[in-house]
């Protein structure tokens, strides 16, 4: 089973998601997706409402085939509208798409940097004030303007979008969620060890 290290959500399994322990970047294991109907489901919950704070959401990820791929799929409606949503198109661009409707992309933009395949990417959301950027490997591929409080759907999910129609074929590691706190302001170095639990 894969389980939240701070015992604060429920983790279920969709098809056949998993812990990988021979494509790790740190620790004994990642989570793998075989690009088929795999994902990681959490029940909403309070503590993954985004609202108008702060917030970082960072993971690194594993990329093993030229698809398009739904990474991150948090407060999402069955429109795939979404608070935060993560994707990369079949070229490896890196999407930033985030909704304060439910029914409209405030922020729908891609940046500059291609996720490469078969290599670990640190990849990291950030809120801070009306500013949201888009790190990879640390360095700000995206900042703009965010206002107001993003959409409170009730679909959360690690590595596809609703409906499983972009499904991650690769492997997630070290995701952490941190609500209330933006954890980086400017361009830094990804972390060099495991997260700690907290």
């Amino acid at each position: 089973g894969i389980i939240d290290g701070t015992m604060d959500n429920v983790l279920e399994t969709v098809g056949n998601a998993q812990i990988s322990t021979s494509v790790v970047k740190y620790g004994s294991g990642s989570m793998y997706f075989d690009g088929t109907t795999d994902a990681l489901s959490m029940p909403n919950s309070p503590v993954l409402q985004l609202g108008s704070a702060d917030f970082t959401c960072e993971f690194w990820a594993y990329r093993l085939a030229a698809t398009n791929m739904t990474w991150v799929f948090l407060n999402g409606n069955s429109s795939n509208f979404a608070a935060l949503r993560l994707d990369t198109d079949t070229s490896g661009n890196i999407f930033l798409l985030m909704s304060t409707s439910g029914s409209a992309w405030a922020i729908n933009t891609s940046g500059s940097a291609v996720l490469p395949l078969s290599t670990w990417t640190h990849i990291a959301a950030v809120r801070f004030g009306g500013t949201m950027r888009l790190y990879v490997n640390g360095v700000a591929l995206i900042s703009t303007t965010i206002s107001g409080s993003l959409t409170a759907g009730t679909s959360q999910q690690v590595g596809a979008n609703f409906g499983a129609t972009q499904v991650v074929n690769g492997y997630v590691d070290d995701l952490r969620l941190t609500n209330g706190i933006a954890r980086y302001i400017s361009n830094f170095t990804p972390p060099q060890v495991a997260l700690p639990r907290q």
